[in-house]
């Protein structure tokens, strides 16, 4: 009999990337056990990457004797502390005004040059410092926190740092008589967006080539890649790039693999677009796509029935080569109980008893 349709073949799992994001050593699900306990139960579930732990060798040592891959995930440009520490670093939108916190979200200006050799510095110590199998790039975009139906979309940066650079680069002048904030945003827009937008682009696509230079450096392989933000060209009238500045085909070169953060609840979606993401990012890029997907319940309940859905629509997505869970902390025993299901590649309950 064949496989059911919906289901995943165990040599589909055998083959695909199964990640858990959020991994930590400390959580409850762990209790009592050793590095090699932990490893054991990892790869018990089917798990063949992790996203945290580095920082433990000895973990790390018992996670490879597993076979398991130990990836690191920084977050870039984002966070009120970067904001403490270079005040020049918060966007200026439009209008001449800061940048507002969004929740939790801070965004920074990407093309502050102490940001970028902060955060530079902060891979190269990181390669050094650990033994990862992997870098993952998050925040690695123009400020935006776009993980909701209707995302406010704000071109930043006006600040004079960013408008010198953007000068400078493209062989632009602002004419002098502009002299508030209001008057160059609107001039750069009304006569210079597409420049605008390919530069603001360009600063990305350039701070990710130094980084995969940092990462050639290392003594042994590391994959480098990038959390992108699941928008096509068509979403948002472009904004995936004039106000992100994620342009994926640019960003190919220099990324192993790319990561779409299909968080379906979150972005009001349903599960079936996991694999539209997954398809178009993969035939933009040309290289792997591993779609990060949404277990906990926010601003809704993910039951464990929709994450098996969303666990199977991402791994057999074409262009699709695995999937990463976001994540742990969200596993409940139930959801957990489908992770080891579907990662395992064993059938459903009702699919055994039909064979």
């Amino acid at each position: 009999m064949g496989i059911p349709r919906g289901a995943i073949s165990a040599q589909e799992t055998d083959t695909a990337v199964k990640a858990v994001y959020g991994f930590l050593p400390k959580h409850e699900v762990f209790a009592g056990k050793t590095p090699e306990g932990i490893a054991r139960a990892l790869a018990e579930w089917g798990v063949t990457t992790v996203f945290g732990g580095y920082e433990d060798p000895a973990l790390v040592a018992a996670l490879h004797e597993q076979g398991i891959k130990v990836f690191a995930e920084v977050a870039l440009f984002v966070g009120k502390k970067q904001w403490e520490r270079y005040p020049h670093s918060r966007p200026i939108t439009s209008t001449g005004e800061p940048l507002d916190p969004e929740g939790w979200y801070y965004g920074v200006n990407p093309a502050i040059p102490e940001i970028r050799r902060h955060n530079a510095e902060r891979i190269r110590r990181l390669i050094e410092e650990y033994n990862v199998d992997g870098v993952w790039l998050d925040f690695c975009r123009w400020p935006c926190r776009w993980e909701r139906p209707k995302p406010k979309l704000l071109q930043t940066s006006f600040d004079p740092v960013t408008l010198a650079a953007f000068q400078s680069n493209q062989g632009i002048t602002i004419p002098p008589q502009l002299r508030t904030i209001p008057e160059k945003a609107r001039w750069i827009e009304e006569h210079h967006q597409t420049t605008w937008t390919a530069w603001k682009c360009g600063q990305i696509t350039e701070f990710v080539a130094q980084v995969r230079a940092i990462i050639d450096q290392a003594p042994r392989k590391v994959l480098l890649g990038l959390f992108g933000v699941p928008w096509q060209l068509s979403d948002f009238d472009g904004a995936i790039r004039s106000v992100i500045g994620q342009d994926y085909q640019a960003l190919a070169p220099s990324v192993d693999c790319f990561s779409p953060m299909v968080y379906h609840k979150l972005c009001a979606r349903e599960i079936p677009w996991i694999a539209e993401i997954a398809a178009w990012v993969r035939k933009e890029m040309g290289k792997p796509v591993w779609p990060i997907v949404q277990a906990m319940d926010e601003p809704e309940t993910v039951t464990p029935q929709e994450l098996r859905q969303v666990l199977e629509t991402a791994l057999t997505a074409p262009g699709s080569q695995g999937v990463i869970i976001f994540n742990l902390k969200a596993l409940t025993p139930e959801k957990l109980k489908v992770v080891q299901e579907v990662f395992r590649g064993e059938k459903r309950p009702h699919q055994r008893g039909a064979q």
